[in-house]
């Protein structure tokens, strides 16, 4: 018997079927052909993919007409990591057995698409054989794990080279460990603070001389610059200093004493003064400080800071800081010594920049700071320590000007900037001299 034409589609003609030749067709069997579908569509008739949150990836529960039991979902569980069975008998892809047939679970995570031969982003790091492992469906827009909100990461602002600048007076710390008799010698009280005078010449070889002594960059402006570059860390360079200093020995100590410290420091050279100096002569808890200002009193502002490679450096920074309260509101005629009341007024003189308001901010020792914005004025107390451990109060000050500017770089909140002020103050008090550990321990 000679073979029935057949279309290329493998379906009898539709002019054999006209003219009766053939038996006539069931319902299913005259069903239109399907469609193929686009490339990472649902099948047809698929219930909506639904996200269920769980340990691993993204699970989606479809259901593939007619490829439910096929090898290719036997594949699917075995890569996935369940246990895998034969697959059953091919069954007519009727609509009965369509319906009744279990779904495979798909695994969906990012990735790139799988191709033959290659494995794809659903299969959990398995690999689906080459020989017709279907594609995943279409990839849900989740990370793996329990869904959550995006977090986001935030991250410390990056700090330039010489983003604070800083003007004062520098000094040699000169620290030794002295006798009553040398205090005698000097007449110098056990626990106080002066100026050199005349009779006070010597007294800095000597302290060399006779005692084991240690050195430190100082002096009022530079100890603040000191800790804030401390409490900054990285980068190094972030707090620059100006000011003068003499051609000797002294002056070259201290040139070293602010390397060390991270400060890129440009001092004004010259030879008419000595380098300042301040001798610390300590007994037993007891610390005399004598200071000879010297060259810190010689500044040039023409010879140094009208300098164009030194006037770059001030046209880097964002924050700018020189010290003295008291003779500040002394010159500028507020008749009051009332700290908060010179805060208020500092605060209401006329300003350049009107779009951002003046803070003042004043520190008292042991007792509260002060701030004064535009609308009120407010106190903060100090961190509270234990009288045992502290060992100098002389660098509290300076050292709460270096933990405020610390933060004031970042832009942080002024109330957060006395925090840190405070942290710094309670660390150095701790110590001889305004010295600190290698790294702070502010959070």
């Amino acid at each position: 018997m000679a073979a029935r034409p057949r279309s290329a589609r493998g379906r009898p003609p539709a002019e054999a079927r006209a003219a009766g030749a053939l038996p006539a067709l069931s319902a299913e069997q005259r069903a239109p052909p399907r469609q193929p579908r686009r490339r990472g569509q649902p099948p047809a008739g698929a219930p909506r993919p639904r996200r269920r949150a769980g340990d691993g990836a993204c699970l989606q529960a479809l259901k593939p007409p007619g490829r439910a039991g096929g090898p290719a979902a036997h594949r699917l569980a075995g890569a996935a990591g369940g246990t895998a069975s034969p697959p059953p008998p091919r069954q007519a892809p009727g609509a009965a057995a369509r319906l009744a047939a279990p779904a495979p679970r798909w695994l969906c995570r990012r990735g790139r698409r799988g191709g033959p031969g290659r494995a794809g982003p659903g299969l959990a790091g398995g690999r689906a054989e080459a020989s017709g492992a279907r594609r995943t469906p279409p990839r849900a827009k989740m990370a793996a794990g329990e869904p959550q909100a995006k977090k986001l990461k935030l991250e410390q602002k990056q700090l330039s080279e010489n983003v604070l600048f800083g003007m004062g007076n520098p000094l040699l710390d000169i620290c030794a460990v002295v006798d009553k008799d040398f205090l005698d010698k000097y007449g110098l009280k056990p626990n106080d603070q002066i100026l050199a005078e005349e009779k006070h010449k010597e007294l800095f070889e000597e302290l060399v001389k006779k005692f084991k002594v240690e050195y430190h960059a100082g002096g009022s402006t530079q100890n603040s610059v000191k800790v804030a570059q401390w409490m900054i860390q990285s980068p190094y360079k972030a707090a620059t200093f100006f000011g003068c200093i003499g051609k000797d020995k002294f002056g070259e100590i201290l040139k070293k004493k602010a390397e060390e410290a991270h400060v890129d420091a440009h001092y004004y050279e010259q030879s008419e003064e000595p380098t300042g100096t301040c001798a610390a002569c300590i007994t037993s808890d007891n610390r005399s400080l004598v200071a000879n200002l010297a060259a810190a009193n010689c500044y040039k502002k023409e010879k140094h800071l009208d300098l164009e490679k030194n006037w770059k450096l001030v046209e880097k920074a964002k924050v700018y800081y020189i010290a003295e309260a008291a003779t500040f509101a002394r010159e500028q005629g507020f008749e009051t010594e009332d700290i908060k009341e010179i805060a208020r007024k500092t605060q209401a003189l006329p300003k350049v920049n009107t779009k951002r308001q003046r803070i003042v901010v004043f520190t008292q020792g042991k007792d509260d700071t002060v701030m004064a914005t535009e609308n009120e004025v407010t106190t903060f107390p100090v961190l509270v320590s234990d009288q045992s451990e502290i060992v100098d109060t002389n660098g509290a000050g300076d050292a709460f000007v270096g933990g405020f500017l610390s933060q004031l770089v970042y832009d942080r909140p002024v109330t957060e900037c006395i925090r840190a002020g405070h942290y710094a103050a309670s660390v150095i008090i701790k110590r001889s001299g305004c010295t600190f550990p290698e790294k702070p321990d502010f959070h």
